[in-house]
C-alpha cells in the first residue's frame, strides 16, 4: 500500500513538473505575442512581417527540428533530452530581450522554435509510460493545461512589465525561470521504463523520413493530423492577433489588455483544457465516437465566441465572449493526444506526438498568423482590416469541425476493432 501510494504520488509529481515545463513553453512563446505591437512600432514593421516573426519563422524551425527530435524521443533518455531543450529555449528567450533589429529577433525566435519542438513529445512520451490508457485523456489535458496557466501569466504579467519596463524586460523575466526548472527536472525526475523495450537501430536520414511517412499513414493517425492542421491554422491565426486587435479597436492600455486576456482567456482556457480531457474519458460511455465529439462540439462553440469577440463592438460583451473563446481555444490538444496515444503503438509514440506538435506549429502557429498579417495588409493594415482578416480565419475553422467528425468515425472503427481482436486488452 505504501509503495503504491509513493508511486501514485511520484506520478502526480512528475505530471505537475512536466505541466510546469509546458507552462514555461507557453510563457516563453507568448512573450512575442504579448509585445508584438510594441515591437512592430519600434522596428516599423508591417503586419506581414509580424506574422512571419510570430508565426512562420518559428513554425518552420519547429518543423525542421521536430521530426529528428521526435525520432530521438523514441531512442534516447527522454528526461535528459527534455532538460536540454528546456535550457536552450529559456536561454534564447532571455537573449531575445537584447535584440536591436528584426533579424536578430528572428534568429533568436528560430532557435526558440527549434528547441521547443522537443518539449511536448518528450514529456508526453514519459507520461504515456507512467499512466494507463484509461487515464491518458485526463493526464494529457492536465499537461496541456500548463499552457493555459502560462497564458494567464504571459498576458497579465507580460502586459504589466511591457507597459512599465519595456518589451525587452518581458523576455528576460520569462526566460530565466526556465533555466532553474531545467535543473529541477534533471535532479528530481527519473527516466521511466519504456513499455515497448525494443532495440532501436541507428537510422539514416532516408530511414527517418520513411518512418515519419509510415507514422503519418498509420491507420487513424492521418485523419487526426489533418483535422489538427486545419483547426490550428484557424485558432493560431486568430489567437496570435487578439492583443493587437484589442489595442487597435479599444481605447485601453497594454497592461489592461493583458489583465483582460489573462483572467478571461487564460483562466477559462485552463478550465476548458482540463475539462476537455475529463470529458474525453467520460464520453467513452456514449460509444467509440464519443471522445472526439468533445472536440467537435467545442470547436463550434469556439467559432461562435470568436465572431462575437470580433464583431460585437461592445467591450463588456467582447470580454464575456473572450472567456468562452479562451475555454475552447485548446480544447483539441488533450483529447487528440489521448487518441494518438491509444492508436499509435508505444514504439512510435515519440514520432507520433512529434508529428502532432509539428503539424500544430507549422500549419497552425507557422502559417496562421502570417496569413492573417498578409490579409490585414492587403485590406488596409488598420483595425478594420485586421478584424476582417480574423473573421475570415475564424470561419475556416468550420472545415476543421467536419475534419474532426471524420476523424471520430475513423477512431471509433479502429478502437472497436482493437477491442474485438484483443478482448480485455487496452488499445494503445
Amino acid at each position: 500500500m505504501n509503495d503504491r501510494t509513493r508511486s501514485s504520488r511520484y506520478r502526480s509529481y512528475v505530471l505537475a513538473i512536466l505541466a510546469l515545463v509546458y507552462f514555461f513553453y507557453l510563457v516563453d512563446r507568448s512573450a512575442l505575442i504579448v509585445t508584438q505591437e510594441l515591437i512592430r512600432e519600434e522596428f516599423n514593421l508591417s503586419d506581414t512581417a509580424m506574422g512571419l516573426l510570430t508565426g512562420t519563422l518559428y513554425g518552420v524551425a519547429y518543423a525542421l527540428a521536430g521530426i529528428p527530435i521526435g525520432w530521438a524521443v523514441d531512442r534516447v533518455n527522454r528526461r535528459n533530452l527534455l532538460v536540454g531543450v528546456l535550457s536552450v529555449w529559456s536561454a534564447l528567450t532571455v537573449l531575445s530581450g537584447a535584440c536591436v533589429s528584426f533579424w536578430q529577433l528572428a534568429l533568436a525566435r528560430i532557435g526558440v522554435g527549434a528547441a521547443e519542438s522537443g518539449g511536448a513529445p518528450a514529456a508526453l512520451s514519459i507520461l504515456s509510460d507512467l499512466f494507463p490508457p484509461e487515464r491518458r485523456g485526463t493526464v494529457s489535458s492536465i499537461f496541456f493545461a500548463g499552457a493555459g496557466i502560462g497564458g494567464i501569466l504571459s498576458f497579465v504579467l507580460g502586459g504589466y512589465i511591457a507597459q512599465h519596463f519595456g518589451w525587452r524586460m518581458v523576455f528576460v523575466a520569462f526566460g530565466l525561470p526556465g533555466l532553474v526548472l531545467a535543473l529541477v527536472v534533471l535532479f528530481t525526475v527519473n527516466e521511466p521504463a519504456r513499455k515497448s523495450a525494443v532495440e532501436r537501430p541507428k537510422q539514416s536520414v532516408a530511414g527517418l523520413l520513411r518512418e515519419t511517412w509510415q507514422t503519418m499513414r498509420y491507420p487513424g493517425l492521418g485523419s487526426l493530423y489533418l483535422a489538427t492542421g486545419i483547426y490550428m491554422f484557424s485558432v493560431a491565426g486568430v489567437g496570435t492577433w487578439t492583443v493587437p486587435f484589442f489595442m487597435r479597436s479599444f481605447d485601453i492600455d497594454l497592461a489592461t489588455i493583458g489583465l483582460v486576456m489573462g483572467l478571461g482567456a487564460g483562466v477559462f482556457g485552463v478550465l476548458g483544457q482540463v475539462g476537455a480531457g475529463v470529458a474525453f474519458d467520460w464520453a467513452r460511455r456514449f460509444g467509440p465516437r464519443g471522445p472526439l465529439m468533445v472536440v467537435v462540439i467545442g470547436s463550434v462553440i469556439h467559432v461562435a465566441a470568436v465572431l462575437v469577440v470580433l464583431l460585437s463592438g461592445n467591450l463588456v460583451i467582447t470580454i464575456v465572449a473572450l472567456c468562452a473563446m479562451g475555454a475552447t481555444t485548446t480544447i483539441n490538444a488533450g483529447p487528440t493526444n489521448a487518441a494518438i496515444s491509444q492508436i499509435a503503438p508505444p514504439a512510435i509514440h515519440g514520432t507520433s506526438f512529434a508529428l502532432y506538435a509539428v503539424i500544430s506549429n507549422v500549419i497552425g502557429a507557422g502559417f496562421g498568423p502570417a496569413a492573417v498579417g498578409i490579409l490585414s495588409d492587403l485590406l488596409g493594415s488598420d483595425g478594420a482590416s485586421l478584424r476582417t482578416a480574423m473573421v475570415i480565419m475564424a470561419l475556416l475553422q468550420l472545415i476543421a469541425v467536419f475534419a474532426f467528425l471524420r476523424a471520430s468515425t475513423v477512431f471509433a472503427r479502429i478502437t472497436t476493432a482493437a477491442d474485438t481482436a484483443s478482448p480485455g486488452q487496452p488499445a494503445s
